[in-house]
C-alpha cells in the first residue's frame, strides 16, 4: 500500500482531451470512477492511502471536485469568460453518439447540456 494520486490523474486525463487525445483521456477518468465506484467510500476518490492500514482517508475532497471540473471543463468545454458569458465547446470523441450532462449550475441557473455529432444543445431547467 501507499499513496495514490487520482487528482494527478485526473489533471493528465483533462490535458489529454484538451489536446484532442480524447478517448485516451476518458480511459483515465473511467479508471478513477472505477476507484471511487469500488473504494472504501463509495462516491469519492481518496487521495491518500494509509501504508499501515491500506484503508483510505476520505477527508481530501479535491480529487472528486477535480474529476467533476475534467468532465465539465475539458470534456464538455463549458467556461464563463470574464464579462460572465457562458461557452459550450464539447470535445466528443467521433467514436460516439451523444454525450449528456444533466442538472449542471452555471451562474445563477441549472442546465441540462446535451451534445451529439451535428449540434450542442442547452435546455434550462431552473
Amino acid at each position: 500500500y501507499g499513496y495514490i494520486y487520482p487528482f494527478i490523474t485526473n489533471m493528465v486525463a483533462g490535458a489529454m482531451i484538451r489536446e484532442k487525445d480524447v478517448l485516451p483521456g476518458i480511459k483515465l477518468l473511467e479508471r478513477n470512477a472505477r476507484i471511487a465506484m469500488f473504494g472504501e467510500t463509495p462516491g469519492r476518490l481518496p487521495e491518500y492511502m494509509h501504508p499501515e492500514t491500506g484503508r483510505s482517508d476520505d477527508r481530501f475532497s479535491i480529487s472528486s471536485l477535480n474529476f467533476l471540473g475534467v468532465v465539465i471543463r475539458d470534456l464538455f468545454g463549458v467556461s464563463v469568460d470574464e464579462r460572465g458569458e457562458v461557452h459550450i465547446n464539447p470535445r466528443k470523441p467521433k467514436n460516439w453518439e451523444k454525450m449528456k450532462l444533466y442538472s449542471l449550475r452555471v451562474r445563477n441557473r441549472t442546465v441540462d447540456i446535451f451534445v451529439d455529432s451535428s449540434r450542442v444543445s442547452v435546455r434550462n431547467i431552473g
